[in-house]
C-alpha cells in the first residue's frame, strides 16, 4: 500500500514523548512506521522509547552513535520503509487525522509533490509575539500554498547576498 514513515529525532525529550507518540498513535491513518532516534539523551528518553516500541511494531527506536539531529535523521532515512516520509520533532503533537490528510493530497496530486499542514505553537509559559507572527506567517502560506516558494525565494536572496554557496569538502 502507501505507508507513512514518521521520522523523529529526540534528545532529552521525555517530558514530551508520551504526548508526542500516543498523537501518533491515535492517528485515522493506521499504516505508518515511526522511526525514532535517540540522540544521546541523558534523560529517560530511551526508557520511554523502549517501552512505546516493545507494545507497538509499528515503532522503532535506535540510537545514534553521533551526536545532532543531521546524523539522527539520516539515520532514521535509512531505516524507513515507507511511500511517504513525514519528519516530526519529539516535542510535536498531530492532530488526529493528520497522517489521513497529507496522505491523500499525496496520493491525489502524485509523484513531486510536498504536502504539508498549520502549525500551533504551544508552551506551558505564554508565547512571545515572534512565535504568533512565524506561527501565522507560516500557517498564512499553507493556505495559500506557497510555502516552497516563498523559502525558495528567500534562499536564493541569501545566496545572492553571500556571492553563491559552496561547502568546504
Amino acid at each position: 500500500m502507501s505507508k507513512i514513515s514518521i521520522l523523529i529525532p529526540a534528545k532529552n525529550a521525555a517530558k514530551y514523548l508520551h504526548e508526542c507518540i500516543n498523537s501518533i498513535i491515535e492517528q485515522t491513518e493506521t499504516d505508518w512506521e515511526c522511526i525514532i532516534i535517540n540522540d544521546n539523551s541523558t534523560d529517560e528518553t530511551l526508557a520511554i522509547l523502549e517501552d512505546y516500541a516493545q507494545n507497538d511494531k509499528r515503532i522503532s527506536v535506535y540510537s545514534n552513535p553521533k551526536s545532532g539531529v543531521i546524523t539522527a535523521l539520516q539515520m532514521a532515512y535509512s531505516k524507513c520503509n515507507g511511500t511517504f516520509i513525514h519528519r516530526m520533532d519529539a516535542d510535536d503533537i498531530m492532530p488526529k487525522r493528520k497522517l489521513e490528510i497529507l496522505k491523500n493530497n499525496l496520493l491525489q496530486n502524485g509523484k513531486g509533490h510536498v504536502a504539508t499542514g498549520k502549525v500551533e505553537y504551544f508552551a506551558e509559559t505564554p508565547l512571545g509575539d515572534g512565535y504568533k507572527k512565524y506561527e501565522n506567517w507560516l500557517n498564512e502560506l499553507t493556505k495559500k500554498g506557497e510555502n516552497f516558494s516563498e523559502t525558495l525565494q528567500r534562499m536564493c536572496h541569501c545566496f545572492a547576498l553571500l556571492d553563491g554557496l559552496s561547502f568546504g569538502f
